[in-house]
């Protein structure tokens, strides 16, 4: 939500004078937010102009390919498109936890479509802060207050598999005690959308070390997973949104769907 307070207050702010290209100066602003954007195309349809300084947009649309959030985590596509934005400017430049909702004059909502390739998921994985940052994780998740990590992660992988379908592939190698047996993870999973509301995992199975993981500790990481999927939850926030496309095929993540913003009331 703090990325679209900043890009609409850097958009909304903007005195409009004849000749001014608002596309393209949305497009440097929108930039501004990410590491690397590859390709960008921005559309702002408003007539009149004057508007925007009034806070209103009749709609924005935005296209880009290659969008890395971080330097290790690329976006292959990101589209957006909103209705009629119509906001209190001076509101929202005040900033603030709740500046976005309280500024809002009518619900804030419109469409988006995420690809995520199974390349650049890898990428991720093996990055240096995944490959250290994740055994730290397993360790909290072992309840070890020890700070050093008691595995070394190597090659993980995840394979799309296609139907909704991806394959996990992880190997710990033991950097503390007697046993210096690795330990290689496979898990197999699907994934389907429950009304639009979040995100299930389903027919998990799983091997360690080529043996069979039994169906309990399988059930616990599921229910675990499908928690924090749960996009109902964001409703706390004023924010509801439903995934329209849930698709994974041999190459890529496809999600798409819409988000709907409630304004706040100011308390006066």
């Amino acid at each position: 939500m703090e990325f679209f307070t900043i890009f609409l207050a850097s958009l909304l702010s903007i005195a409009s004078p004849p000749g001014i290209v608002l596309d393209s100066i949305v497009e440097s602003k929108f930039r501004e937010q990410f590491d690397q954007v590859e390709q960008l195309e921005v559309r702002i349809d408003n007539v009149p102009n004057y508007r925007i300084i009034q806070g209103q947009i009749q709609r924005v649309r935005l296209a880009s390919r290659g969008v890395f959030l971080t330097p290790e985590f690329r976006i292959d596509t990101l589209e957006l498109e909103t209705d009629p934005i119509d906001l209190n400017l001076s509101t929202l430049q005040q900033g603030g936890r709740n500046g976005l909702t309280q500024s809002l004059n009518r619900p804030l909502q419109g469409a988006f479509r995420v690809v995520i390739t199974e390349a650049d998921l890898n990428a991720l994985l093996r990055s240096p802060q995944v490959l250290e940052k994740l055994p730290e994780m397993i360790n909290k998740a072992r309840g070890e207050d020890n700070d050093t990590p008691g595995y070394q992660l190597l090659n993980p992988e995840i394979d799309f598999l296609g139907d909704n379908r991806i394959r996990i592939k992880v190997e710990f190698h033991r950097l503390r005690g007697s046993n210096p047996e690795p330990l290689n993870i496979m898990l197999e999973m699907g994934f389907e959308s429950v009304n639009g509301r979040n995100i299930s995992i389903v027919n998990l199975s799983g091997t360690l070390n080529e043996r069979q993981l039994s169906q309990r500790l399988l059930n616990g990481f599921a229910e675990g997973i499908t928690d924090r999927l749960d996009l109902s939850k964001l409703e706390e926030n004023g924010l509801i949104t439903r995934l329209l496309l849930l698709q994974i095929d041999n190459d890529n993540l496809n999600l798409a769907g819409f988000a709907h913003l409630e304004g706040e009331k100011i308390d006066n």
